[in-house]
């Protein structure tokens, strides 16, 4: 054990590590840097949170990008940005410039040179030509008097020259070289160095140097004018600039301002002057010559040509309109050309028209009318009257001839109007002719042909017909009627029908007499009697059994089965539907029907008398015969009897009945697993875990772990630290290791602490004046009791060593404690050590003279080692049982 623990205090920990406890797991690296990230956010905490959001200060060269200022960005050339609180991106002062962004500059201010600096700039710029600047914020655009001073960048200021000289533009004084005279204009400002002077502007005449007059209308002025001059007879002067020549087709008076349109009535051989048109003339604007009124055309006046108007025909010098003469067509407003035969011109018409139905032409010029004679007809084209031919009719003189529709019997015979009806007696194969009627047939009124007298009917001659009396039959051609026959019936005389089997008939009869109702009739002549069980409605050709799904209490009835009951074939009365069966409903030709049959009920349910379906055995129940609901048993046993049982069955594992109408799954973390079932599912015991639903088996741990009862998953399982395994369980095959025994740095230096106090103890005890009188104290005679209670303390020590060395690294106790009884026990050991060397030092030291009272102190400690020794055997020996 000594040599244990010698090997335990040599085992150290790397530097600027901790050692976790032993169900830990392994070591990590401390470093003091890490810490910093962790304290961030209480920093953030306390100096942002706490304090509230403050505008953030921008360093010089940058500025907030918005009204927060909350965030600062770089600033680019142009932007003035010196940095600090609640500055914000703004381009740099007009009348400054900007060489950096830190930097603001005035712009220089110099009576030679102009300097402009507008906003944004990063080097100041002289005036820029055509501008002069007063300031360096303004800059003025300079007028074209002033542009020879303008050319020049950097002007200050400007001043108009004098009006009537020409300046100088450096002096700015009068040039004497130049002279502003007639014809010249020198406004107030006019600069130059060379000659002549400015010229008078074309459209202005200048009197004087300093008087420009703009030239009236109808004059014209050149440039360098002193007076106006009118515009000519034959010329035109649009703007006063110039005169120009009046063209071709126009005329222009003296003093024009433009060359006028020859008029409308007029023309214009020269420029000079307007000439009236003759008559049959037409002359329109800008008309050089007169001509004719063009064909197709007509000009009441010379000064207007109009379009011709239809129907009307113009040749060339028309001054009207001329109609189109009767028996002529013109066909455009220049031609007319005369009618041909069967044709007619009205006057002024522009085709020819046909002549048309209802009148006869025999000139283009007349037209007369064809309904003078009836029967005759004219169409279109006619040149003469036409008589209507036989076989057809003329209703109206300006139709052509209608022909007779011989299908309907007309007669038509030459020169009618309209059609005529073939006459009773006879009949009309054409409609222009009519035959006599042939003997023994009929011939109505518009009979194109001889017929047989038709269904019934009879004839007695070809001019009559009657109609056949009730009860008789008449065939075509009858002469006269006929009863109708035994056996057969006549609802009307032309039809005579067999009687059907179920019916009789007799002579003369005009319908058919049914079957009475409990009465069959197998055929014509005879009825017979319905016999019970049977049933015969009226007009039964035969007796038949009453179906199943009726009973038939006499032969003339017959009754649906109630609901509930059994009525099988041939039934007087229904019959009750038995208990084990139901009659179910049935469908016969769309018509529902109970009692047709009775079908056996089915496992799981049950069915009572008069019942007409299947009842579902109730949950809580079960239905062993068909015939009744017998309730669940409620003994030791945990029955569950759901909807439609058959028979009663045990709640099934992994789940709990808590009546014995349902069965559910134990929930997650329950299980069951009785054989005879459960109402309600127990916690998973400890150590396993039940992961599903409806659990019967719960799962086991993995190897060395341990889990709180009702877990629900795997994970919850953890490794026993307490018998020494750690790890984490993530899944069934996770497993977990033993705890490797390790000794902590901390325990090394607190043992090295201990040791040297110890010996600096015993070295103060035994060298000391005082620590050898109080070692001398201690094992005097009055304080004999030290000596038991150090016997006492010894018997403690082994105690603690066997604890120290054996037991508690076989349990694994915890770094603490095990520290803690490890000091306990190099303490212990020094006490005793000293003792013991103090001891000898005493008999070391001791005379011949010797009293007593030391030969007493030696005796007494003699005991002491003796019962120490007695001891120590003891704890040996328990030692060597506790290791084996």
């Amino acid at each position: 054990s000594i040599a244990r623990s010698m090997e335990v205090a040599m085992v150290t920990s790397p530097p600027q590590t901790r050692r976790r406890p032993a169900n830990r797991g392994r070591r990590v690296p401390v470093k003091i840097g890490k810490l910093l990230p962790a304290l961030l956010p209480l920093l953030f905490f306390v100096f942002v949170c706490i304090g509230g959001v403050e505008a953030v200060v921008c360093p010089p060269g940058m500025a907030s990008k918005d009204t927060i200022n909350t965030t600062c960005v770089n600033c680019t050339d142009g932007q003035y940005c010196p940095g600090g609180n609640n500055t914000f991106v703004a381009l740099c002062d007009a009348g400054f410039y900007c060489p950096t962004v830190t930097t603001r500059l005035q712009c220089p201010d110099s009576v030679q040179v102009g300097y402009y600096c507008p906003p944004g700039l990063t080097i100041y710029e002289a005036c820029p030509k055509g501008f002069y600047c007063p300031n360096s914020t303004t800059i003025i655009n300079c007028t074209v008097a002033q542009q020879a001073i303008c050319e020049n960048e950097g002007v200050i200021t400007v001043v108009d020259c004098d009006s009537g000289v020409v300046c100088n533009p450096d002096t700015l004084k009068p040039n004497s070289s130049i002279k502003c005279d007639g014809g010249s204009y020198c406004p107030k400002g006019t600069l130059g160095y060379t000659a002549p002077a400015p010229r008078c502007p074309a459209g202005h005449y200048c009197s004087s140097p300093i008087d420009k007059i703009r030239c009236s209308k109808g004059s014209y002025c050149k440039e360098g004018s002193e007076a106006e001059t009118p515009c000519r007879i034959g010329y035109y002067c649009p703007n006063a600039t110039v005169e120009l020549k009046c063209p071709t087709s126009r005329y222009c008076p003296q003093s024009s301002t433009e060359a006028k349109l020859c008029r409308e009535g007029f023309f214009c051989q020269d420029p000079t002057n307007e000439i009236a048109c003759g008559p049959k003339f037409y002359c329109p604007a800008g008309s050089t010559t007169q001509r004719l009124c063009p064909p197709g055309q007509y000009c009441p006046i010379p000064s207007q040509s109009l379009p011709c108007e239809v129907p009307a025909y113009c040749p060339e010098g028309s001054t009207s309109n001329t109609s189109c003469e009767k028996g002529n067509y013109c066909p455009n407003v220049t031609l007319q050309i005369p009618c041909d035969s069967g044709q007619f011109c009205d006057t002024g018409q522009t085709r020819p028209s046909q002549c048309p139905k209802g009148f006869y032409c025999p000139l283009p010029s007349e037209k007369l009318i064809c309904n003078v004679q009836p029967g005759r007809y004219c169409p279109e084209n006619s040149t003469t009257l036409n008589p209507c031919p036989p076989g057809s009719y003329c209703p109206s003189a300006d139709l052509a001839p209608i022909e007779c529709n011989s299908n309907t019997g007309d007669y038509c015979p030459a020169g009618v109007t309209s059609p005529g009806r073939c006459p009773i007696g006879k009949y009309c194969p054409q409609p222009s002719f009519a035959l006599d009627c042939n003997t023994g047939k009929y011939c109505a009124e518009g009979s194109n042909s001889s017929d047989d007298c038709p269904w019934g009917h009879f004839c007695p001659n070809s001019s009559v017909i009657f109609k056949c009396p009730n009860g008789t039959y008449c065939k075509p051609g009858s002469i006269v009627p006929v009863n109708c026959s035994k056996g057969s019936y006549c609802p009307t005389p032309s039809q005579q029908l067999p009687c059907t089997i179920g019916d009789f008939c007799i002579e003369g009869s005009t319908q058919f007499a049914r079957c009475p109702a409990g009465y069959f009739c197998a055929d014509t002549r005879s009825k017979s009697l319905c016999t019970p069980g049977n049933y015969c409605p009226e007009g039964s050709q035969s007796q038949s059994g009453c179906t199943p799904g009726y009973y038939c209490p006499n032969p003339t009835i017959r009754i649906q089965c109630p609901k509930g009951s059994l009525c099988p074939a041939n039934q007087q009365t229904p019959q009750i539907c038995q208990s084990g069966g139901f009659c179910p409903p049935t469908v016969v030709n769309n018509l529902t029907l109970w009692g047709v049959t009775q079908v056996v009920c089915s496992a799981g349910f049950y069915c009572p008398e008069n019942s007409t379906e299947l009842k579902p055995c109730p949950a809580g129940f079960f239905c062993a015969d068909s015939k009744e609901a017998v309730p669940c048993e409620s003994n030791t046993t945990v029955w569950l009897c759901s909807e439609g049982s058959s028979r009663q069955e045990v709640c099934p594992k992994g789940s709990e009945c808590k009546n014995s109408t349902t069965a559910e799954l134990c929930q997650i973390g329950f299980f069951s697993s009785s054989d005879d079932g459960v109402k309600n599912c127990l916690p998973c015991p400890a150590d396993t875990y039940c992961p599903d639903r409806g659990t019967s088996n719960p799962r086991s741990c993995p190897t060395n772990a341990i889990s709180p009862p009702g877990s629900t998953d795997v994970t919850q399982c953890q490794c026993n630290t307490a018998i020494g395994f750690q790890g984490t369980i993530k899944s069934a095959n996770s497993a977990c290791k033993e705890i490797p025994n390790q000794v902590q740095p901390e325990l090394i230096v607190i043992l090295f602490f201990v040791l040297v106090f110890g010996i600096a103890l015993a070295y103060w005890l035994l060298t000391s004046v005082a620590g050898l009188k109080l070692l001398g104290w201690l094992l005097e005679e009055a304080n004999l009791v030290w000596l038991a209670i150090l016997s006492e303390l010894t018997d403690l020590i082994l105690d603690i060593l066997v604890m120290l060395f054996v037991v508690l690294p076989s349990n694994k106790l915890s770094d603490t404690w095990y520290t803690l009884f490890l000091v306990v026990c190099v303490l212990s050991g020094i006490v005793f050590l000293t003792s013991a060397l103090f001891r000898m030092q005493t008999l070391l030291k001791s005379d011949s003279s010797g009293n007593n009272k030391t030969k007493l102190n030696d005796k007494m400690y003699e005991a002491f080692l003796l019962q120490s020794k007695h001891k120590y055997l003891q704890h040996q020996t328990k030692y060597k049982t506790l290791h084996n």
